[in-house]
């Protein structure tokens, strides 16, 4: 039988620690009223309502939306995130690229997708759920280049299934690793 060591031993433990401060979290912000539904709920109900904050925020390409008052898209997908994580206690990651940011994901099914989660193109581009509503539609949002701005945009739109569902790559989910617990 093999025992739980090293590298796995440090992702298991993390993984309970987080589902543990994420409960809390929920618990906390229902005022203990509410059932624990997910351990992901509060960060995603946060998701939710950050997204839609930065909506027609402009572009620019390299631009944190907090100190430049634009964005790029890693920029946009990292502040997200950030914000949501902090609100429950957890920090999210320092700030990296795209490139670097879908290096610490894992890749889901599509029936699977919750918010917090990325639609990526086969170009690499990607967009941030940010809404799942009950009958399987969601909702994305994204720093368009070329549009110079921040869009949402909703699964049953005609440009997102001609563009994003004929050029995805697939789904992804942030790894755990990417979250660590505030220092309080």
């Amino acid at each position: 039988m093999k025992t739980r060591t090293g590298k796995y031993w440090k992702k298991y433990v993390r993984s309970v620690f987080m589902s543990f401060l994420l409960g809390i979290a929920v618990f906390a912000d229902t005022g203990g009223t509410e059932s624990y539904h997910s351990e992901n709920d509060a960060f995603e109900r946060k998701i939710t309502e950050i997204a839609v904050e930065y909506e027609n925020l402009p572009y620019k390409l390299g631009a944190n939306p907090e100190t430049d008052g634009a964005a790029d898209n890693s920029h946009l997908i990292h502040k997200i995130c950030e914000k949501a994580a902090l609100s429950i206690g957890m920090m999210f990651s320092d700030y990296m690229p795209m490139r670097e940011l879908l290096k610490n994901t894992y890749e889901i099914k599509a029936e699977n997708v919750r918010n917090g989660d990325l639609i990526v193109l086969n170009n690499g581009h990607a967009a941030l759920i940010y809404k799942v509503d009950g009958i399987g539609m969601y909702y994305c949002i994204y720093a368009s280049e070329r549009r110079r701005k921040v869009l949402l945009i909703g699964s049953n739109e005609a440009g997102f299934r001609q563009y994003w569902l004929q050029n995805k790559k697939g789904y992804f989910r942030f790894n755990d690793n990417m979250f660590e617990p505030v220092d309080r």
